[in-house]
């Protein structure tokens, strides 16, 4: 099953990067050769390499995905949130660890989620029940499994 970029780099919506990183370093350790997936994601060691460089939503969905399939890791977004460095989020991160309680952190959240990534547009409605949503902004959400698993976790 092929992977393919639908909106142009130029226009698709960007994010800190910080999953593609995590992954990147994980094929790395396992001795898989890097350049191959990223030329086939739209991306270069150069974008993996410099932190304040951001990726585009839709080349860090493709590129883990295809991460995803060449560790045979079905569950490699959850592994990179649940095993990854939190920090590395930036203010996202900050903002929900100084968090009184989850209300306040989900708040937060929906309040700086696009400055991580955005294409994610969170959103927290409470009535009786808490709901939350996580539309995306252009882009193709049915190819987006990793990155979800990432970001819920």
């Amino acid at each position: 099953m092929a992977i393919s970029l639908s909106p142009s780099a130029a226009s698709q919506p960007d994010a800190l990067g910080v999953p593609t990183r995590l992954a990147a370093a994980r094929l790395h350790e396992a001795g898989i050769v890097l350049k191959p997936l990223l030329r086939s994601a739209g991306l270069s060691v150069r974008q993996i390499n410099r932190k304040d460089v951001r990726i585009g939503v839709a080349s860090q969905i493709t590129f883990l995905e295809l991460a995803a399939r060449a560790l045979n890791d079905p569950v490699l977004g959850f592994r990179l949130a649940r095993d990854g460095e939190h920090r590395l989020a930036g203010l996202l991160h900050y903002v929900t660890a100084s968090s009184q309680t989850l209300g306040d952190a989900l708040e937060r959240v929906q309040r700086y989620c696009s400055i991580a990534n955005a294409g994610l547009v969170l959103q927290c409605v409470e009535a009786c029940n808490l709901t939350i949503a996580l539309p995306y902004a252009s882009v193709a959400r049915h190819s987006d499994r990793q990155q979800m698993e990432y970001f819920v976790t």
